[in-house]
């Protein structure tokens, strides 16, 4: 007999995953702020709006050495265990049909909080969307064994790294016909059609690395159009504008791969904390041996290669060796911040942050438009600088979710997204213990 399935409630809530989730959450922001605030271009290359400051390359230099990729990996393989634990718990019950059917609302769900994001809140860098799009071909691996699961986690990343490496060898191949026409052109020499469409794809493949000026610019004039005008670019650059290889790695491959990933340290038993502390210590060593000498060759290969797109794109070919190994340092940190006696008001408050992820994911895009857009700071601050803006959101996420917790029992996105999912109310308002009866005076 199957048994209807309700919201998870508090005592069901796995404390581990809230704080670990908490600190990618905070990662992700402290990656994306570049992109909130600055032309895109800026990500990958700090050079692209001209001479960059020592500040700003050292600034560059540290996340990108010791973060880059790492969170967002980590995010994805906790949504990936999220969804999984749901399914579980579908299955558990017998659910059936009904079952599938909240799963598919739920991913649905959050595609709709991702197209929110992408339009209302003006972020482009949005990955809801593709969260709850890999969430629903999840469910072709989710009855897979470990080692299933591994070898697809396998394949795609291997997609993502074949699409790196095809960008660099087509644009490699592309340089010398590019540089021609250039010259013909300065020449007054008409152009072929073949020129054109070289010089065309030339800029297309180099316009998110290494841009024109010109391009820059018109990121500088579309934010000073406002934020409805941003979002409604990038509506258009989200599902019309994107090429379909760009959109299949980053909005796909890229997320699902880390959810196969977080499927498997789930049943593993990793994420919920219930590794001791030697094999997590053991992990995050090993782990940080690899990711970090990866990622600083990386590294080290843009900024001597000039930051152009040829020598961002060749540091791709080797992106998701370094990024999911870092993910698995920075995890294995922070499960032993969990076991710690120590900074337990550290512990709670990003913990507070993690159990309302969602609602603080969008709480960054909402803090970043009102910023950037509205109060019209976009571009005027330095990359280094910009962490500061960083720290204040932090701040805000930590205030606002530990008071919101003493008074509800789940963030209020997440109550939206639960309400949705299972078609009922569930309940908002935290519950008081029971008043302990007054105890009789005694006899005199």
């Amino acid at each position: 007999m199957s048994q209807a399935l309700t919201p998870t409630t508090g005592a069901e809530r796995l404390d581990t995953l809230d704080i670990v989730r908490g600190f990618a959450l905070f990662g992700i922001l402290l990656m994306n702020i570049v992109v909130m605030g600055l032309p895109f271009q800026a990500y990958f290359n700090p050079a692209a709006l001209g001479e960059p400051s020592p500040g700003e390359v050292q600034a560059w230099f540290v996340t990108h050495t010791f973060f880059e990729g790492s969170m967002r990996t980590l995010f994805s393989m906790l949504f990936g265990a999220g969804f999984v634990l749901l399914l579980d718990r579908i299955e558990a019950r017998g659910l059936g049909l009904a079952g599938a059917k909240i799963y598919m609302r739920r991913m649905l769900l959050l595609m709709g909080f991702g197209l929110v994001d992408i339009v209302l809140l003006a972020w482009s860098g949005d990955i809801l969307f593709a969260y709850g799009l890999s969430g629903v071909f999840l469910l072709v691996f989710w009855r897979s064994k470990m080692r299933g699961l591994l070898v697809w986690a396998l394949i795609f990343f291997a997609l993502t790294s074949a699409m790196n490496f095809g960008g660099g060898f087509k644009l490699a191949s592309l340089t010398p016909d590019y540089e021609a026409a250039i010259e013909a052109d300065a020449q007054g020499e008409p152009l072929t059609e073949e020129q054109e469409a070289t010089i065309e794809a030339y800029r297309e493949m180099t316009e998110f690395f290494a841009p024109e000026s010109e391009a820059v610019e018109a990121e500088f004039e579309l934010h000073e159009q406002g934020w409805f005008a941003v979002g409604a670019a990038n509506f258009g650059e989200a599902f019309f504008k994107q090429p379909i290889g760009f959109f299949a790695m980053f909005g796909l491959f890229d997320p699902l791969a880390a959810m196969l990933l977080g499927m498997v340290a789930f049943r593993l038993g990793l994420l919920q904390g219930r590794w001791g502390w030697r094999p997590v210590l053991a992990l995050t060593g090993v782990a940080f041996a690899i990711g970090i000498p990866v990622n600083l060759r990386e590294t080290l290969m843009i900024q001597e290669g000039g930051y152009t797109a040829q020598a961002i794109f060749n540091s791709l070919a080797t992106y998701d060796i370094g990024r999911v190994s870092l993910a698995f340092g920075w995890l294995g940190v922070f499960l032993l911040l969990c076991k710690s006696p120590l900074l337990g008001l550290l512990k709670a408050s990003v913990g507070a942050v993690g159990r309302m992820a969602l609602t603080n994911y969008l709480a960054h895009s909402l803090m970043a438009a009102i910023f950037f857009i509205a109060l019209g700071w976009y571009g005027e601050l330095a990359r280094h600088e910009l962490y500061l803006v960083v720290a204040a959101m932090w701040a805000v996420n930590i205030v606002l979710s530990m008071a919101w917790l003493s008074l509800f029992a789940m963030g209020p996105v997440e109550w939206l997204w639960r309400a949705g999912t299972y078609g009922t109310w569930p309940r908002l308002m935290k519950e008081r213990a029971p008043k302990a009866p007054d105890m009789p005076a005694p006899a005199m």
